[in-house]
């Protein structure tokens, strides 16, 4: 289990955020809620990312912090995120990834 979490930074207009959310599911994600995706593995994000990569229609939604990548113009993220990769009915936690950039390219 993988879970993709979304924070918007940016204002995105409900188009914008409606075709990112049908792009998530179109690659594996299930919508839990507006900024809530599971995923079978943590791969399968992985995978989702290269496909709205490789895809071209979501570069405005990537940056990379030396102004690099595909869309070198932006340095700072449009959406934050993160990645909770397990949960253990033992003792009750989540195991958090805080680092992950899902639109860092």
């Amino acid at each position: 289990m993988a879970l993709l979490l979304l924070e918007y930074v940016d204002n995105f207009d409900d188009n914008q955020k409606a075709d990112l959310i049908a792009e998530l599911v179109r690659h594996g994600g299930t919508k839990l809620s507006p900024t809530v995706f599971h995923f079978a593995t943590m791969d399968d994000i992985f995978i989702a990312q290269h496909a709205m990569i490789k895809s071209g229609n979501f570069d405005h939604l990537f940056f990379h912090s030396r102004g690099l990548g595909i869309n070198g113009e932006r340095q700072n993220p449009t959406i934050r995120t993160k990645m909770l990769l397990s949960y253990s009915e033992t003792n009750g936690k989540y195991k958090l990834c805080q680092e992950f950039k899902f639109f860092h390219a």
